[in-house]
C-alpha cells in the first residue's frame, strides 16, 4: 500500500511548506564552454557527421540540425527531431554541468 505523502513539510530550522517551494520558478543554468570547432570536431568523430561553421556562430550538420552561439554559455540547438538530434544534443549537454 502505498502511504499519503505529509501535508507539510519542513526544512531547516524554520521550515517551508511545500507550496512555497512548488510556487517559485525554478532557474537552470548550464555552467561550461562550447566551442563550435571543437564541437564540429567532435560531430566528425563521435557520429561521422558533416559540418560546417556558417556567419553568425551557426554550425549546421548535414541534417539539418543547427547549434547556435548566442553569447557566452548562451546556445540553442535547432533541427528536426530524430535520433541525430538526441545525440547531437547529448553531446553538447556534456560540455555543461547544469545547477
Amino acid at each position: 500500500a502505498l502511504s499519503k505523502a505529509p501535508e507539510e513539510v519542513k526544512i531547516g530550522k524554520g521550515g517551508i511548506d511545500i507550496d512555497e517551494i512548488v510556487s517559485k520558478p525554478t532557474t537552470i543554468v548550464g555552467l561550461g564552454d562550447l566551442r563550435l570547432l571543437d564541437m564540429r570536431n567532435e560531430l566528425a568523430e563521435k557520429l561521422g557527421v558533416q559540418t560546417e561553421i556558417r556567419e553568425g556562430g551557426v554550425l549546421r550538420t548535414e541534417k539539418g540540425i543547427s547549434i547556435t552561439k548566442h553569447g557566452p554559455n548562451d546556445y540553442s540547438i535547432e533541427g528536426p527531431v530524430s535520433d541525430l538530434y538526441y545525440k547531437v544534443r547529448a553531446l553538447v549537454y556534456e560540455h555543461f554541468a547544469f545547477v
